[in-house]
């Protein structure tokens, strides 16, 4: 898990190191997601493990648990015109939306075996009829424009929330 510490450290520097490349808070934080996502998908089991493991601090919410992160979306918010009490809020709800996205997305990507009863389990079949119709459609893969779409719905709100305050 150190490797995905570097990672993530590494995206951060890189952001420093292009800081025009984001023109307001919502595409620094576009840009912070989608790097997450792509560190999520590379190393889903990594992923998994860090973003469920104790955060620096009280309060804070893993992926971006560790006080340095935190420190950049809350300046980002803060200089953004998020008041104090708004930036918390827009945290949270930023970390919420995107870790729980990720947080599926990395399971699904892990792989691992179908349990029994899963739907295209032979053995299962007709014993949950709405299940077996629907299980091709459950199985297709938006993930991407759904991501993006929650992301876009994050955002929306924490515009609300800064306009609020």
């Amino acid at each position: 898990m150190d490797d995905l510490h570097h990672l993530l450290d590494r995206l951060r520097a890189e952001r420093r190191a292009d800081p025009g490349a984001a023109r307001c808070w919502q595409d620094h934080l576009q840009r912070l997601a989608h790097d997450l996502r792509r560190v999520a998908l590379a190393r889903p089991e990594a992923f998994a493990a860090l973003a469920t493991a104790p955060a620096a601090a009280p309060g804070l919410r893993p992926p971006l648990g560790d006080v340095d992160w935190v420190e950049e979306v809350l300046v980002v918010l803060v200089d953004g015109g998020f008041d104090d009490a708004a930036a918390v809020a827009a945290y949270r709800a930023f970390v919420t939306c995107v870790l729980g996205h990720l947080l599926l997305e990395a399971s699904l990507h892990a792989g691992g075996p179908d349990s029994p009863g899963a739907p295209g389990d032979p053995a299962a079949r007709g014993r949950r009829p709405v299940l077996d119709r629907l299980g091709a459609s459950l199985a297709e893969d938006h993930d991407a424009d759904e991501f993006d779409d929650a992301l876009e719905a994050v955002l929306a709100r924490m515009e609300a929330l800064r306009a609020e305050h």
